[in-house]
């Protein structure tokens, strides 16, 4: 079994009295914080009593406790962050923190150098932090050192600027988005920020999609198009102009496009919606029709929709957008849940029939209601 080697233990001061957290045979699961301090840390002392046993056991018994190094002044202090809710945390915050005189580092970050990597960002960077329920959501670990009188006046002021550094989500703009703090829930954020499916979008000046090939157009800067689906990972628009569909990173969406307005995730009944450019469905042939004879031309289905066809939402039933059509006077239905990949919904009369504008490698049929 287990006899000798590194341990460690955690208490906490609570207005209760100190309690146990955790006692361990195993190292402190964090970076040596006093090592210049003290002289020694756990890690060495336990390289020491692998590699020279006899050395080690003899120093142990003549000062078997970590101690300051004689003449040294400074002590540290370890900081927990607590975030009051779920949060966006903002580089200007986190720079007065880094500024304070104790300051020495972050700690169990996984980001390398994270003060530094704050320093060097943006103006308008921010990250997202979880709401602190416990030592694995806690933000950010700050390393302080210095006297007594010091960390006392750091520590004081740490919490004063948690007061407010603790913003609601949709307070910055997403585009700015840096990442997670440590224990933060990424997902949660992104469904109370990415635009939902019905939204409208415009791609932003400068912005565009030719395809995988750089041939075909899908999107250029101030194209307009709405949310037709969205998940963990992507979120994928459907344009007006060509009735294409591109997806995006989710994390990266604000990068170049800008919510216009807030749609509904399916239209509801009296909505009235247009079909995109390549978008078209025929009636099927009628029942028993024969061929036509010889020299006959074969007659064709009436189209249900074509391209900018307009038409009126007269059910939203059983998974299903039942839409009556303007031009011909028939009704189709669509999947509720891929309606925007196929129309736009018109939120005021009034609209512009564009013949020969249809792309026809966008064209996608639609079941017939």
């Amino acid at each position: 079994g287990f006899a000798g080697g590194a341990a460690h233990l955690e208490v906490v001061r609570t207005s209760a009295g100190v309690r146990l957290i955790e006692i361990n045979a195993r190292p402190a699961g964090h970076t040596p914080r006093a090592t210049r301090q003290v002289g020694e840390d756990q890690i060495s002392a336990l390289v020491q009593a692998i590699a020279r046993p006899a050395e080690f056991l003899e120093r142990a018994e003549r000062a078997p406790h970590y101690s300051l190094r004689r003449g040294s002044e400074e002590l540290v202090m370890v900081v927990f962050l607590r975030a009051s809710r779920d949060a966006e945390v903002h580089r200007d915050d986190l720079v007065r923190v880094i500024s304070l005189p104790t300051f020495r580092r972050f700690d169990r970050v996984a980001v390398p150098m994270f003060a530094d990597a704050v320093e060097q960002s943006e103006d308008n960077t921010f990250w997202v932090a979880s709401r602190t329920e416990g030592l694995f959501t806690v933000p950010l670990t700050v390393l302080l050192v210095g006297s007594k009188e010091e960390l006392e006046r750091d520590l004081k002021r740490i919490r004063e600027l948690e007061g407010t550094m603790y913003r609601p989500f949709r307070t910055f703009d997403p585009a700015h988005f840096a990442g997670p703090l440590e224990g933060a829930d990424q997902q949660r954020w992104l469904a109370v920020v990415l635009p939902k499916v019905g939204f409208r979008v415009q791609a932003l000046a400068g912005c565009k999609f030719r395809g995988s090939d750089g041939k075909m157009d899908h999107y250029k800067g101030n194209d307009v198009g709405t949310v037709s689906r969205w998940n963990d990972d992507r979120i994928l628009i459907t344009w007006d102009r060509t009735g294409l569909t591109t997806s995006m990173a989710n994390v990266a969406w604000a990068q170049s496009f800008k919510v216009l307005e807030e749609g509904p995730e399916v239209p509801e009944v009296s909505a009235r919606l247009q079909a995109l450019p390549g978008k078209r469905l025929r009636a099927p042939a009628p029942t028993g029709a024969q061929d036509a004879g010889v020299g006959e031309e074969k007659a064709q289905p009436a189209w249900i929709f074509q391209p900018y066809d307009v038409g009126t939402v007269t059910a939203v039933k059983d998974g299903r957008v039942v839409v009556v059509w303007d031009d011909s006077g028939l009704g189709s239905s669509v999947a509720a849940a891929s309606w925007a990949s196929n129309f736009r919904l018109l939120l005021q009369e009034g609209h512009e029939r564009r013949p020969g504008a249809d792309v026809a490698s966008g064209s996608a049929e639609v079941a017939a209601g």
